[in-house]
């Protein structure tokens, strides 16, 4: 995250049918990642809390990598990203949109 104080960020949902974005909530962001839930639509309370509780017990993000030179074709590989790094906030966001068809956009 490129700042040193905590940022609002919206959280959107995308419909991966329809590709319709919804806002469902609010989240304030840390430097480090965490994430605190400052507003939700009720029907999506649950879901963003236990999501937040999970991510923020998290102490690194496992993200897609370049193989390394000489590696087998079609291999996946993924690196560390722990949350002390810098790239840690992108990682989150990454996993969120990835995994949970979340998009974090600053207010």
């Amino acid at each position: 995250m490129p700042t040193t104080t905590t940022q609002r960020f919206r959280v959107i949902q995308t419909d991966d049918e329809t590709d319709q974005q919804t806002p469902i909530g609010e989240v304030d962001a840390t430097p480090d990642g965490k994430l605190t839930l400052v507003s939700v639509v009720p029907d999506k309370n649950e879901f963003l809390t236990d999501l937040i509780e999970e991510v923020n017990g998290q102490s690194e993000m496992h993200v897609e990598a370049q193989p390394p030179p000489g590696a087998r074709r079609y291999a996946v590989y993924s690196k560390i990203v722990p949350r002390s790094d810098p790239g840690f906030f992108d990682a989150l966001k990454d996993f969120l949109a990835k995994y949970y068809d979340l998009t974090l956009t600053p207010e």
